[in-house]
Order: structure tokens, then sequence, then C-alpha cells
């Protein structure tokens, strides 16, 4: 295996598969499809809620889908959780694939982190 820059892995080099065309395109179309669940999410639960990046294996039977939120993170996740049927059959009418693959929806804690670094360098 040789080194490649993966797609969404700015900054970062190590040592992977090559990113297809069809896989950024599929995790695009399915970060759209999923996104139009979280506008289903009870404003009592959860707020802001956005689908942040879908990450596709290589063999597309699994998608890591990143969720952030401004309130409620934990039980937004729980929410598509819920949801996973119906997204899942939503993505089968509209993308033509052989399967379709299986949701892990994940904390995006990205923002929190910069929140982070930002208190440290203004610590310095």
């Amino acid at each position: 295996m040789k080194k490649v820059r993966e797609v969404g892995e700015v900054g970062k080099v190590g040592y992977a598969f090559p990113v297809s065309h069809r896989n950024i395109q599929l995790s695009g179309i399915l970060r759209t499809l999923v996104a139009k669940f979280t506008v289903q999410i009870p404003p009592d639960t959860a707020l802001g809620v956005s689908i942040t990046e879908v990450k596709l294996s290589t063999d597309l039977q699994y998608a890591d889908v990143y969720v952030s939120a401004i309130q409620g993170l934990p039980e937004a996740i729980e929410f598509l959780k819920s949801k996973t049927g119906a997204i899942r059959k939503v993505i089968a009418s509209e993308v033509n694939a052989h399967s379709v693959p299986t949701m892990r929806f994940r904390a995006d804690n990205r923002g929190e982190k910069a929140d982070k670094l930002d208190r440290l360098i203004e610590s310095l």
C-alpha cells in the first residue's frame, strides 16, 4: 500500500486505500439524504443538528455519519439511530447501488476541539 491523502482528512497523510470518485459522490448524496431527517428532530430534544460529514468504507458497506448539534447531541444521535430503517429505505429508493450501507452515527466533536485549542492559544 502506498501513502495517499484521503478526502476529508486535511493535513493528514497515512497509509490507506485511495478514495474513489464513486465513494466521494455517494458520501455527498448520503449526507444530503440523512440531513433531511434532522428537521424531524423535535426542538425540545436537540437544537441546531447538522450532518457534518459522511465517510464510507472502501467497500461501500458502512457509512460513518458525523453529527453535530448546538444542544442535545446524544439525543439527536439516538433519534437518528431510531430512524435508521426509514433512512435506509429513502437511500435505497434514491441511490442506484447494489446495497445500502449500514449507518453508524457518530458525534462530531471538531467544534469542541477547536474551542479547546483556541482557549489554549489564548492562555499562552
